[in-house]
């Protein structure tokens, strides 16, 4: 679900971090007993576990429970402190992988006029040029979504772009993907900075209003310092799947052929 953050509500979050009890929260040590204590006891009780099972002086069950325990105690510091790592390292990178509408500049779009915030937004205000925002297009294809909230997912055909749109623009080359930086680019960059529109898909699409639901104004090179195109897409394969998903989308000609 998209989160759209107004201007108070950002303003509320700011005084969240800056507040004192935040802070203390947030400072955990770099090499903390407690957790390397708990990571070595929890390897610790997995081998003692394990060997007395081989040993035929512990069941089964009472080892597996041992066992499941111990991965659980070892793994949960040891995550906790990768996080921490990143977060701390001048040298560590994140990539963050979301729809275009929320990895995208805010300012750029549609959303940053009405006083909306996103993730790219907010990641460029706090790390200016070491953040590269990275956008993704298509013209046609399939895509994995839903009809309307909590339903189930569908392999639905996603219809041609529409004319005036970035979408449109790109298929128009004829090339079956491309890669745009605008820093390589700076021609590039001028000729695509008017706004145009923009197709967003996401948890859910409905090519039936396809216009109101799934398109929105945007000065492409102002928000993303890089776009991938791919002309034509396919749907991501579910984990499970389902009748739907497998039938896929009727024709719009059916019950006819063309």
């Amino acid at each position: 679900m998209s989160v759209a953050f107004t201007a108070s509500t950002r303003e509320v979050l700011q005084q969240i971090v800056r507040d004192a009890r935040f802070q203390r929260l947030t400072q955990i040590p770099l090499l903390a007993s407690m957790p390397i204590l708990t990571i070595v006891g929890a390897y610790v009780l997995f081998a003692v576990a394990t060997y007395l099972w081989l040993q035929g002086e512990l069941p089964l069950v009472a080892m597996l429970l041992l066992n499941g325990f111990a991965i659980y105690a070892a793994f949960t510091p040891l995550h906790d402190a990768t996080h921490r790592t990143v977060s701390r390292s001048p040298r560590a990178k994140l990539a963050v992988w979301e729809h275009n509408s929320h990895l995208g500049d805010a300012r750029a779009t549609d959303m940053g006029q009405r006083g909306e915030l996103n993730v790219g937004q907010l990641t460029r205000e706090k790390y200016g040029r070491d953040a590269v925002l990275v956008g993704f297009t298509t013209h046609h294809g399939t895509v994995t979504a839903a009809s309307e909230w909590g339903g189930v997912a569908e392999r639905k055909r996603v219809r041609p772009a529409l004319p005036g749109s970035y979408e449109a623009m790109f298929h128009t080359s004829q090339a079956a993907r491309f890669l745009l930086i605008w820093s390589e680019s700076e021609l590039s960059a001028q000729a695509l900075r008017d706004a145009r529109l923009q197709r967003a898909i996401g948890v859910i699409y409905r090519p039936e209003t396809e216009r109101q639901s799934h398109y929105f104004k945007a000065r492409l090179p102002d928000q993303f310092d890089a776009v991938l195109h791919f002309d034509e897409t396919r749907a991501v394969e579910p984990l499970e799947y389902t009748s739907e998903w497998e039938e896929g989308e009727v024709p719009e000609t059916f019950p006819f052929a063309v």
